[in-house]
Order: structure tokens, then C-alpha cells, then sequence
């Protein structure tokens, strides 16, 4: 599965109507390959994407993400206690731009993401979701400002540990709080 044309357009529709009802991944590779192969490359929302990398190679995705994946799936509240560097946090990334994008589900709700170390960082949440897109979909901006952007018609607000206090809990459908074993003490 090598991937699709980086020149990706639509012309006369709606670039994120692609992704209404796409599956997130197609977990069994035999019925994954043949979809990808029938449908050129058009199967899920990875591909569509383009695959996650790290240092210039894409990766599928593993059977532990099937696991993260099932568990997203069928609980409101999970904490993953984990070692840096397994890409969790880029899979959740995805995993939160799938729910956005496959239906009208989080429509007028708004996703919470805490990120950094308390210094204001930010952790770059804003740049990898923004990156998501870049690839294939180069036209497409999300809207921003500041630290809110929108896709679709949901809002995605990234925090910084200090600014916890921001909370609108009215509306909010996920919080998903990013490395909260590296905060320093006064921000736990």
C-alpha cells in the first residue's frame, strides 16, 4: 500500500464530505489491501490522509492502536500510561479528526486539548493538526485563531496546562490531555 497522489482535489464538492463515513482504519490487512486496491487508495481516513510518519517513513498502523482504538471506542473516560515516542499522541491527533470528520456526531461541540509543560509551549498541537492536512489536502486551512481552530463545525481548543481554568464543560464532547506526567508540580 504505497499511498495516494499527493495532488489531491476535489472539483465541485466539498473536500471533507470525502471523509462522511469512511472507516478510521481497516484493521484486517487482507480485507484492508483488497479495499485500498478496489477503491484506489480511497479506504480509510489514513490513507486519505497519508500515512503517519517519523524521520520520513510512513508507518500503518500497529495492533496495539487496535487495542487504544477498540478502547476509545467503547469507554468515555481512558488514561494510557506510556513511554514517549510511540506516536500516541499523533494517533490521537487522528483518531479526534476522524470523529470530526466521519459524521455530524461533534458538530457544535468543542474538543479540549492540554498540552505542554506550563511554559506556554503548546506542545505544537496546533502544527500537527494542521499538518494532518497538508500533505494531500494543501488548499485546506483549518480556521484559527490563537489557540482555537475549527474543522467542520467543531471547535478545538488547546490549553496549556496553566490555563486549566478555561474550561466550557457545556460543550465539551473530548478532553484529551497530552504527556500530564511531565507537568511540572504547581500545573498538577
Amino acid at each position: 500500500m504505497l499511498g495516494l497522489d499527493t495532488s489531491f482535489s476535489l472539483q465541485g464538492k466539498d473536500v471533507l464530505s470525502t471523509f462522511l463515513d469512511m472507516p478510521f482504519w481497516i484493521w484486517d490487512p487482507h480485507t484492508h489491501r483488497n479495499q485500498y486496491a478496489t477503491e484506489d487508495g480511497y479506504c480509510c481516513i489514513n490513507h486519505v490522509l497519508s500515512l503517519p510518519s517519523k524521520d520520513g517513513v510512513s508507518y500503518p498502523l500497529f495492533r496495539f492502536q487496535k487495542i487504544i482504538f477498540d478502547i476509545l471506542e467503547q469507554n468515555q473516560n481512558i488514561w494510557i500510561k506510556k513511554a514517549r515516542g510511540l506516536g500516541l499522541s499523533t494517533f490521537i491527533l487522528r483518531y479526534l479528526t476522524w470523529k470530526i470528520l466521519f459524521s455530524s456526531e461533534l458538530d457544535y461541540k468543542s474538543i479540549y486539548i492540554v498540552a505542554g509543560n506550563g511554559n506556554r509551549s503548546n506542545h505544537g498541537m496546533d502544527v500537527m493538526l494542521k499538518k494532518l492536512f497538508e500533505k494531500r489536502f494543501p488548499s485546506l486551512k483549518l480556521d484559527s485563531k490563537f489557540t482555537d481552530l475549527w474543522l467542520k463545525k467543531t471547535r478545538i481548543k488547546i490549553l496549556d496546562p496553566t490555563d486549566i481554568i478555561d474550561f466550557a464543560a457545556y460543550d465539551i464532547a473530548y478532553l484529551f490531555i497530552d504527556d500530564a506526567d511531565f507537568w511540572s508540580p504547581q500545573n498538577r
